[in-house]
């Protein structure tokens, strides 16, 4: 069977044989294009000091750990700034990590700071829980469909998942060495868990797959900084189709895969201007094809589209190209 990548340029090559000059420029370039930043540095309403994590709810609402101002940011789809909560010596953060948001618009952060929590919040801002779960490294926090949370970290590399209440329900060590920390954590439909992890000894694959019941299923990525290789990997989002974005910010770069892990496309490099980043620390896919970007060092957040899904349909006899 065709993997995803391999269906994908097997359909390029057919167009551009039966549609030659008719099909349109760029048709077959499947990376994402640019379409606006917003922020800065500093502490005012829609500006940052290290925006370390982002995620987005169903409606398209993005949240940004502004990890320096001890603070999450909220914004439209389109960069408009909405509300805020958090403070530098509050009771909520001393040291956030990690950000999801569930299918009912509820935000989880994990923090290591002081005795480490996951705090839970409306959409708002107002806190609506607070679990205990101890200082044991830093953390990277997802939510799947049932409300489940899944906690990741090291040293040593593990996962846990709790309950919807916040009970712990099972704890699951990773692949790698003792000294292997976790970067992120990401849900693909049927609650698949894609966990990112630096290159070691041992030559594990950084990107790790387990099942909701932390079965390993297999991992994927290569080294290097070739197409489709991976240097150091750190954010990880998934979109609806359940491919998988990566950041590799030492490379400039967000790499993206199917669900089995074939290499798809990439985009971006090192700098400061549009579509350029300065350190990519996290990636999270929104409704209709919205992908956003924390750019770290530059205190931005970047903004791309993903291009239209070719699809087409042969016969014995008519050929069919559909774009949607």
């Amino acid at each position: 069977m065709r993997s995803d990548a391999s269906r994908r340029a097997w359909l390029c090559a057919a167009l551009s044989v039966l549609l030659i000059s008719y099909a349109p420029a760029g048709l077959c370039d499947t990376a994402p294009v640019f379409v606006r930043a917003w922020g800065s540095t500093g502490s005012g309403d829609g500006q940052f000091l290290s925006p370390v994590r982002i995620a987005v709810d169903a409606a398209g609402n993005v949240f940004v750990i502004d990890h320096d101002n001890c603070r999450i940011q909220k914004f439209s789809s389109s960069g408009e700034f909405l509300t805020k909560w958090g403070s530098c010596g509050d009771e909520f953060f001393h040291n956030a990590t990690g950000i999801a948001v569930g299918r009912d618009g509820n935000v989880y952060v994990a923090d290591i700071g002081v005795a480490g929590a996951i705090l839970k919040f409306d959409g708002r801002g107002s806190v609506l829980a607070r679990w205990s779960i101890g200082n044991r490294g830093a953390r990277f926090v997802s939510v799947d469909d049932q409300g489940y949370v899944y906690l990741a970290s090291g040293f040593p590399p593990w996962l846990e998942q709790y309950a919807p209440n916040g009970q712990l329900v099972a704890a699951w060590g990773l692949l790698g060495n003792d000294d292997a920390m976790v970067h992120d954590i990401a849900i693909g439909s049927g609650d698949m868990l894609y966990i990112s992890k630096p290159f070691d000894r041992s030559y594990v694959y950084p990107i790790e797959v387990r099942n909701s019941d932390g079965v390993y299923l297999f991992g994927f990525g290569l080294h290097g900084l070739e197409a489709g290789m991976l240097d150091n990997p750190t954010g990880l989002g998934s979109d609806e189709l359940d491919n998988i974005f990566v950041t590799d910010p030492s490379a400039g770069r967000i790499v993206e895969f199917d669900s089995q892990g074939q290499y798809l496309t990439q985009w971006g490099k090192l700098g400061s201007g549009d579509g350029e980043f300065s350190y990519c620390s996290d990636v999270a896919v929104g409704p209709g094809g919205n992908i956003y970007v924390s750019d770290l060092y530059t205190n931005r957040i970047l903004q791309f589209q993903a291009k239209a899904v070719i699809t087409l349909v042969v016969s014995w006899g008519s050929v069919k190209a559909t774009y949607r």
